[in-house]
């Protein structure tokens, strides 16, 4: 009867033993399913926290650092290089033709200013007359300029067409700087003496406004960048550089 018990109680444990195996097997593998879905980070977080690793998170820090500084530069030159107009292109177009004529009514006030001032005498030679044809030619160039923006796109329509308008703005500005210099000057008691300013002289004074303005515009793309930027620089540089040019041709170098 014993012998009858012992064979009849073996075959009956043997399946809990791999039903017990089994569940086991499960659990492990749970176990390490749960470790690898896990984050790196925290892993390695808990892994310090229990001793097993301790200089890894800081390589990992500084890991950390230079992939956040790399991707830091990298949109930084993307927006320099890559950003779109904030305005549609014939917004841009309509706000240039706006600041180009209150830039040129200001011009002709500012001549007619300078040519009443009877103490600074500045040649005819180094200013530049508004008349109708050149406005008419800078209408003209302003067309093809955005004609060219609306073919190109992307970031050289930013560049040309923003840097178009950037420049308009500076020249808007510089006109209003002529405008109050030449208002002051014409006040009574404001100037004492004759000064006759020569046309190398006018003209380097022209170069140094502009460059200038395209310094500015340079400085301004550190903090916002944008192509626009650039492009104004550009033009306002080659500006400075025409200006520069007929200076040493009237018989003055031009310090850079």
């Amino acid at each position: 009867m014993l012998g009858c018990t012992r064979t009849q109680s073996e075959p009956r444990k043997r399946p809990l033993r791999i039903g017990l195996g089994l569940v086991a097997h499960a659990d492990r593998r749970r176990l390490c399913s749960a470790q690898r879905s896990i984050p790196r980070e925290a892993r390695l977080e808990r892994q310090a926290r229990n001793g097993q690793v301790a200089s890894r998170p800081q390589a990992d820090d500084g890991e950390r650092q230079l992939l956040g500084t790399m991707r830091t530069m990298h949109d930084y030159l993307a927006k320099l290089f890559l950003s779109p107009l904030p305005a549609p292109l014939w917004v841009v177009a309509a706000l240039w033709l706006i600041v180009h004529c209150i830039s040129f009514t200001l011009a002709r006030r500012s001549l007619g200013l300078g040519t009443a001032e009877q103490k600074i005498v500045m040649p005819p030679e180094s200013r530049t007359r508004p008349t109708v044809r050149l406005f008419a030619v800078q209408i003209a160039c302003a067309a093809a300029v955005f004609l060219y923006s609306v073919f190109a796109g992307g970031a050289l329509a930013s560049a040309f067409a923003g840097g178009w308008f950037i420049a308009a703005a500076v020249g808007l500005s510089l006109n209003v700087r002529s405008c109050l210099i030449a208002r002051a000057r014409n006040s009574p008691g404001s100037l004492r003496g004759r000064v006759d300013i020569s046309v190398d002289a006018a003209l380097r004074e022209r170069a140094a406004d502009l460059f200038a303005g395209a310094s500015a515009c340079v400085l301004a793309a550190v903090i916002v960048p944008h192509p626009a930027l650039l492009g104004g620089a550009w033009i306002l540089g080659a500006g400075a550089l025409g200006y520069s040019r007929r200076a040493r041709s009237a018989g003055v170098a031009v310090t850079m």
